[in-house]
């Protein structure tokens, strides 16, 4: 019996979400170019326009026999009046360079504020709130932090941040449907980004849609073809459809990517488990726990490990590692039945009963326990009845 590994996280990081909102100089560099050069022409052509009229004036001035020396405002003494009309000229095209410099200088400074507006209040607001329900979520306040990120979608519906904060919280809080909606938005928002696809895959493949869980998978890998996670979404998929030696070799893909993955890790030794091949299951779970102390691994280690000792033989270890991992917070059903039958191929009715009763008070209805206890109760019959002869 495959157990969840609800608590164990998937082996991407964080979702890359938390761009600023920052414009670089390319998307004004072209307009300043153009602008510069246009001005630049201008000027240049009145410089030479300017230089060609006053030869041509100097010109006729000596056919007719005259050397005019007039002084013009502003130029030096003798100095004749084209050569003054040359330099006011291009000391213009000068001042255009040197503007043009100071425009580029401020706008590498700048960015693109120039032609681009500046985040509005609700964009600054919504930040704001998005981290105040961070905040909140550090601190275990979880309906706080749900106001706050709603509050955040609410003032600004096209912050992708927002919607991935919100949609997490509320998949926490069992809303999946609201928690897949707000994960759509915020994929789209990001135009694509394949970390939050993958998220997303992952929401879906956990609501049973394995058809668009594979789709987010694919289009990650569309982005890049050496996303661990997107093989390990695979991998998902093709085990959820009993496809093991797909999810083997997906999960194996993965790991060539990225060496360490506690969720990938697992998944490969479920398989091994289910394949019955538990050597290689818990030779796989050992190189996984090298990662953590003795007392610090994950509670699904254990649970696999002692799955992979009870596969071998080895019940009374696997009783041993199992009671372990019910000490590891609320024990599910599933996890009580697993060391109750443990117990009982170790020799320990009384312990399996007890470990029966745990199960059976948390969900009457789990089956496997019930048919446990009631084979438990059928092998204790003829001895009651030996008893009462007696």
């Amino acid at each position: 019996m495959d157990l969840p590994h609800a608590s164990i996280p998937p082996c991407h990081l964080t979702p890359a979400t938390a761009r600023p909102y920052e414009f670089g100089l390319h998307c004004l560099l072209p307009a300043v170019l153009l602008l510069s050069a246009s001005r630049g022409v201008s000027n240049w052509a009145e410089f030479r326009s300017a230089y060609n009229k006053q030869n041509a004036d100097a010109m006729e001035d000596t056919m007719l026999g005259v050397r005019s020396h007039r002084v013009a405002p502003g130029s030096m003494a003798g100095e004749p009046v084209q050569l003054m009309t040359m330099r006011t000229n291009k000391d213009g095209f000068i001042a255009a360079v040197r503007r043009a410099v100071v425009l580029l200088t401020a706008v590498a400074c700048g960015g693109c504020r120039t032609l681009h507006h500046d985040p509005g209040e609700n964009v600054i607001a919504a930040r704001q709130m998005t981290l105040r329900g961070l905040d909140s979520l550090e601190e275990g306040q979880y309906e706080k932090a749900e106001k706050w990120f709603g509050k955040a979608v609410e003032t600004n519906p096209v912050d992708e941040r927002a919607h991935l904060q919100y949609g997490e919280l509320l998949w926490r809080r069992g809303d999946k449907d609201s928690a897949i909606r707000h994960l759509e938005e915020s994929v789209k928002l990001s135009g694509g980004d394949p970390v939050l696809q993958i998220r997303l895959g992952e929401m879906y493949l956990a609501r049973g849609d394995t058809e668009l869980a594979w789709e987010q998978a694919e289009k990650a890998l569309q982005s890049n073809r050496q996303l661990a996670c997107a093989w390990a979404l695979k991998g998902d998929v093709h085990r959820q459809r009993g496809e093991f030696d797909h999810a083997l070799a997906d999960y194996h893909r993965s790991l060539s990517y990225k060496g360490y993955c506690p969720h990938v890790q697992l998944g490969l030794a479920a398989i091994y488990r289910e394949q019955n091949r538990p050597r290689r299951a818990l030779a796989t779970l050992e190189v996984m726990g090298e990662h953590y102390s003795p007392d610090d691994g994950p509670v699904e280690l254990l649970i696999e490990q002692g799955l992979a000792l009870k596969a071998l033989g080895r019940y009374d270890r696997a009783v041993e590692v199992l009671t372990a991992a019910t000490r590891r917070g609320n024990p599910s059903a599933d996890l009580l039945y697993q060391l109750a039958e443990a117990q009982l191929a170790a020799g320990d009715k009384a312990g399996a009963r007890l470990a029966l009763v745990a199960a059976l008070s948390q969900q009457p209805t789990h089956g496997p326990s019930q048919k446990l206890s009631q084979r438990i109760n059928r092998d204790n019959a003829p001895m009651t009845v030996a008893i009462e002869r007696f």
